[in-house]
């Protein structure tokens, strides 16, 4: 009886109003979304994250496919018969593909055995394929829609993007739907800064056929780093090829070179002398010497390090990049990364370790014997900033070793886009 009554005061109390049912959240307008937005001319509009936009004006965009499932089932269907044609298409061209570079590289026994285990795994997903045993589908589909399609695309800022990344890394609900201030606010419960959390959803990617441009790129870069890597490292126009593998000219030389520039330019200010502007339009000149040497020893791809100082060494910019040589001969960067920091918050264990560097001595010296600002200020000026150049340059290796491993885990993917997304800020 008491259970009863319970449920009749329960009902009541519905009846009434007095209990309202837990709503959802409303969808949040376009301009608070966190996703990008494509819309085209027939009125579709996908939600999710463009990864490149070609140089003849198509769009790549990445969809997660539960919600491409619910929102617009009829186009699902209609694009999932094709996606598993494309998946067994894009593993029978890799498994040609790999057959016949492992034959233009016979010769080398490195690269050999990296090819012939990633054709022996090529091979067997082709099998299972063939058996209808594959794996589950991935999360995210990922569609290419020629310009003509195409009305209106939304790119968000990197900082909503990056939201929308680590929303869909943590799994969190509609986040299509969703506001930037609510995901912000989920994740903030989860104890979750998205601003600190580097964002990786590769893996949850289809596999596709590849351009003769992206295969080019993805050979130079796993080239590089089994055959023959090739590395430049300077500041502005002036590059220099370093040492095999990772290894970096010391700070002593890098530093010694910006430091000698700053002299110049002090001295050229007190003579009178014209022509030496502070700032200058990028050149293109270092990308000329660097090619011209990778041309030479026919490297497909390479990576240039450059320092780029303030003119009063108040902060460091270290500029990363990968570059490769695509059909048709041209050289693109595939991926860039500029890594700045501020000298006033230089390590202070780093400052002391550029402090003892013989080089560095002999130019401050220098400086002091000019009498160009000598003093402990300049002295502390130019160790912040020569610990400030050695912190960027290591974060920018470190993110350079990101991209390069991500890339080399499998020679189906991730997409490796060449067009102007790709020579954006790649991190």
């Amino acid at each position: 009886m008491r259970s009863l009554l319970c449920l009749l005061a329960a009902a009541a109390c519905l009846a009434t109003g007095l209990v309202q049912p837990v709503r959802a959240e409303p969808p949040a307008a376009a301009g608070d979304l966190a996703v990008d937005i494509v819309t085209f001319q027939h009125g579709l509009r996908l939600l999710g994250s463009v990864v490149d936009r070609s140089a003849d004006g198509a769009v790549t965009m990445a969809i997660r496919r539960e919600w491409l499932q619910g929102a617009h089932p009829k186009f699902y269907e209609s694009r999932l018969a094709d996606e598993l044609v494309e998946r067994q298409s894009a593993y029978e061209q890799l498994h040609d593909r790999i057959d016949q570079w492992r034959k233009q590289r016979a010769d080398d026994e490195r690269l050999e055995f990296f090819l012939k285990k990633e054709a022996e795994r090529v091979a067997k997903s082709i099998a299972a394929l063939t058996n209808k045993s594959a794996d589950e589908p991935s999360e995210f589909v990922l569609l290419t829609f020629p310009k003509a399609e195409v009305e209106r695309v939304v790119v968000q800022p990197p900082q909503r993007k990056q939201v929308a990344g680590v929303a869909w890394s943590e799994q969190l609900a509609d986040v299509e739907k969703r506001s930037v201030g609510s995901l912000t606010r989920e994740l903030e419960k989860l104890k979750i800064d998205a601003a600190k959390v580097r964002v990786d959803l590769s893996d949850r990617l289809p596999v596709r056929r590849q351009t003769e441009a992206e295969w080019g790129a993805r050979q130079a870069l796993v080239e590089y780093q089994y055959r023959k890597p090739l590395n430049f490292q300077g500041t502005g126009d002036l590059v220099v090829r370093t040492g095999e593998g990772e290894k970096a000219p010391g700070i002593g030389d890098l530093l010694a070179k910006i430091l000698q520039s700053q002299v110049a330019d002090q001295l050229a200010d007190l003579l009178g002398e014209p022509g030496k502007a502070k700032s200058k339009p990028e050149s293109t000149e270092w990308l000329r010497s660097a090619t011209k040497t990778a041309e030479a020893e026919a490297v497909a791809g390479f990576r240039v390090t450059r320092v780029n100082p303030d003119a009063g060494l108040r902060q460091v910019s270290v500029e990363t990049r990968f570059v490769a040589k695509v059909p048709g001969g041209t050289w693109e960067t595939i991926w860039r990364h500029t890594e700045t920091v501020d000298a006033s918050k230089a390590n202070k264990d780093l400052v002391d370790r550029i402090a003892n560097d013989p080089q560095i001595k002999q130019i401050l010296e220098l400086t002091k014997a000019a009498g160009l600002g000598a003093g402990d200020d300049t002295l502390q000026t130019a160790l912040k900033f020569g610990a400030a150049t050695m912190q960027a340059q290591e974060t920018a290796n470190a993110r350079f070793m990101e991209f390069r491993d991500r890339y080399l885990q499998r020679l189906e993917g991730p997409p490796l886009m060449i067009g102007p997304t790709a020579r954006k800020n790649g991190s």
